[in-house]
């Protein structure tokens, strides 16, 4: 990797979560190339250990490990951009998915990679993010925002009709953007019951992801 210098660009704190010693090994070998634009580098293991650590220190840039048993990426997204505005967040999963990084890139994510990316690329992305610059992939980025999105119009052959109450959680989450804990608090549901009734409205709408439910929602009218 060619040494850049960061005169202009203040120090930054990174802060990595992953449950594997190994890998965040890895990673702080890359940080610290980028020395003295990194000035501090920490590690939790566990997603909670991680937000009692944010709750405590300003971050700039969070490198997170999607493959964490307690980890919902959709959730811990939206509660670091609702808590911490100026903190990116970075995801790194086991193998790449396409359609996952498609969904992060319309959240406006600003980098994602997997660990069977070339280690370059692995660098780049993080070198640029923690420069305040995003890296993304262009074509996943033409996917995401210019790419045809038909699939997300009604198709009745396609789906299965949903029942008052999910039509009811379907209008929340159009409102809430995608924020699970809101939608469960606005219907006083736990938010394990409100992920179940999620997770029965994509089946029926024959759906990837939960944010696909909320895009479909959108674009077929589920407003309040």
């Amino acid at each position: 990797m060619i040494k850049t210098e960061y005169n202009l660009d203040p120090p930054k704190n990174i802060l990595i979560v992953d449950h594997q010693p190994v890998v965040i090994f890895g990673l702080k070998a890359i940080l610290e190339q980028l020395s003295p634009l990194v000035v501090l580098i920490e590690e939790a293991m566990k997603l909670e250990q991680a937000k009692e650590m944010m709750a405590s220190r300003s971050y700039d840039v969070v490198i997170a490990d999607m493959n964490l048993p307690e980890i919902r990426w959709h959730d811990f997204l939206l509660h670091t951009r609702k808590k911490y505005p100026y903190t990116e967040v970075i995801f790194k999963r086991s193998e790449p998915n396409e359609n996952i990084f498609v969904s992060m890139y319309r959240y406006g994510i600003k980098g994602v990679f997997s660990n069977q990316c070339d280690p370059e690329k692995i660098i780049k992305t993080i070198e640029n993010v923690v420069c305040g610059q995003p890296s993304l992939d262009v074509k996943l980025l033409e996917k995401a925002f210019y790419a045809p999105r038909s699939s997300m119009k009604k198709e009745e052959k396609r789906t299965k009709p949903l029942s008052e109450k999910e039509k009811l959680v379907l209008t929340w989450m159009v409102f809430y953007k995608g924020n699970v804990k809101e939608v469960a608090s606005e219907l006083q549901n736990s938010v394990s019951t409100t992920y179940t009734q999620l997770n029965i409205i994509r089946h029926k709408l024959n759906l990837n992801t939960i944010l696909d439910v909320v895009e479909y929602g959108t674009c077929n009218g589920y407003n309040l």
